[in-house]
């Protein structure tokens, strides 16, 4: 069987005819190859900084940015809570100068803030207090309470004694009574030491 070849390609195109004699140039398409992918490769390296912003570096600047903001906020606040602070300090301090001239021009050298702290720390464990009563005039205190043994009630009168800022406790009472739990009752008149002298 005889095969036809037709070619449909325009005059001046087809190989040896058009164009005054002269041959279409044929391209090489090995030749051509190494080119387009050179061209490729460019096109990509050209892009790879842009998408590289888009996709990656923007989104993680934006973020970094947006968390130094909150620690820079965080620092402010506590910038803040630190220089309130530092105002409450100076005004303790300035309140503790006035107190100390008031108790000189009044002839004390204790507040009854110190005068109750060491009352709490002469004060044993097993013993509490249920009232408590102040005589500015006398310079006295009348305290009653309960406590679990009546060697609680002796050690604490034993350090009444030998307190810088008490003196000469007297028990008026010291009873035991019944109940789930045995407990003394007892109540003591103390001398309040305002200056603050040791015995």
């Amino acid at each position: 069987m005889a095969t036809i070849n037709i070619n449909l390609l325009p005059e001046e195109l087809r190989p040896g005819k058009g164009g005054g004699g002269m041959s279409a140039p044929s391209i090489d398409r090995a030749a051509m190859m190494p080119i387009a992918i050179g061209g490729i490769v460019a096109l990509v390296l050209g892009a790879t900084p842009s998408l590289a912003d888009s996709m990656w570096l923007t989104p993680w600047t934006e973020t970094v940015a947006a968390e130094d903001a909150e620690i820079q906020a965080e620092i402010d606040k506590y910038n803040t809570t630190l220089k309130d602070l530092q105002s409450q300090g100076d005004r303790e301090n300035l309140l503790k100068k006035q107190l100390a001239t008031l108790q000189g021009v009044a002839g004390v050298t204790a507040s009854w803030g110190e005068i109750l702290n060491e009352l709490r720390t002469l004060t044993p464990g097993n013993l509490w207090f249920e009232s408590f009563k102040a005589d500015n005039e006398k310079s006295e205190i009348t305290v009653a309470g309960g406590a679990l043994d009546y060697g609680s009630v002796a050690y604490f009168h034993r350090n009444l004694e030998h307190s810088e800022f008490f003196a000469n406790p007297v028990l008026s009472k010291t009873e035991m009574t019944a109940g789930a739990v045995p407990t003394v009752k007892w109540d003591m008149k103390i001398t309040v030491r305002m200056t603050g002298e040791k015995k």
